[in-house]
């Protein structure tokens, strides 16, 4: 049973191999009779090749990959003449203003003319891109499949001992401020006692010059102990600061109080799309459900 298993197994990677072969060479391939037929744009007749020739065939370390799918797999000929027809029409179509009725119906011959330059773009990159697409979809889903579990376990990894290092040096800098305040309260001590042996004495003026030079003394210099956090030279720990809401109708309330105008555009951005679907179904009656909102109509061409 686990010998019919195993041989199964095996011819599925083989048949899974042979097609990403099939893939590969198809991208790289030059197959000049279905670009002729994908590219109608053309009125030259058909090459004719010699069947007897022998042709070194193209591989992906011959060329550059880009090179390779721009010279190679899309023809020339084909994507020279719609960056013409393109280049011809674009700027006449920016320039366009559509004032009266001539100069719509011109508008929309043009518009027209676009929309079939556009289909021909399409129709002239669309099954390469497709190739292209399939075969690095393939390989990035392959490469996801080995990399995922690998980034996953060094995320989790990372963070632990991230967190653990941060712990460690939070309570080492807790602990250094805590030594550095014993210290100054032990030198102020010190100077209280200084002052009274002073005034015991009889030593009133010195006991003010104590006093008074105790003002200018820099606080004491406490050495920091011994780090337990290692350092292996390998990875770098940085510290950064993130918000977490703690009191959402706080903050909002903020926000609509307008003491944090720096959210403006970020809301903005955020709410636009919803607002647009609401705007579908309200239409005129959107500002009574969205106090601030108004509904608005905006025409936009489309090609029938």
């Amino acid at each position: 049973m686990m010998g019919r298993l195993e041989r199964e197994r095996v011819r599925r990677e083989r048949a899974a191999e042979e097609e990403r072969r099939e893939l590969v060479g198809a991208l790289f391939a030059f197959d000049t009779a279905h670009d002729l037929e994908t590219a109608p744009i053309f009125d030259d007749p058909e090459p004719v090749f010699d069947e007897d020739a022998e042709f070194d065939p193209i591989t992906p370390a011959d060329v550059e990959p880009s090179e390779l799918v721009v010279t190679s797999l899309v023809p020339a000929r084909a994507t020279l003449t719609l960056k013409a027809q393109s280049d011809d029409l674009v700027p006449q179509a920016l320039a366009l203003q559509v004032t009266d009725r001539d100069t719509c119906v011109a508008g929309e011959l043009c518009f027209d003319a676009l929309r079939a330059i556009e289909q021909g773009i399409h129709a002239h990159y669309d099954p390469h891109c497709d190739r292209a697409h399939k075969l690095w979809k393939g390989l990035t889903d392959e490469r996801g499949g080995y990399l995922k579990p690998v980034e996953d376990a060094r995320r989790v990894l990372g963070d632990r001992i991230a967190a653990w290092k941060l712990a460690e040096q939070q309570r080492e800098q807790r602990e250094q401020r805590e030594r550095e305040e014993r210290a100054r309260l032990e030198q102020q001590e010190a100077t209280k006692r200084a002052a009274q042996q002073a005034v015991q004495s009889g030593d009133v003026n010195g006991a003010v010059e104590i006093l008074a030079e105790a003002r200018t003394l820099p606080a004491p210099i406490v050495p920091a102990a011994p780090t337990s956090v290692p350092s292996t030279g390998r990875t770098v720990t940085r510290a950064t600061w993130i918000a977490e809401i703690s009191d959402l109708p706080a903050l909002l309330k903020a926000i609509g109080d307008r003491t944090l105008t720096e959210f403006d555009d970020a809301i903005r951005e955020a709410l636009q799309p919803l607002l647009n679907r609401q705007a579908t179904v309200l239409k005129g009656e959107l500002g009574k459900r969205y106090p601030g909102c108004e509904g608005r109509q905006r025409a936009k061409l489309a090609g029938r």
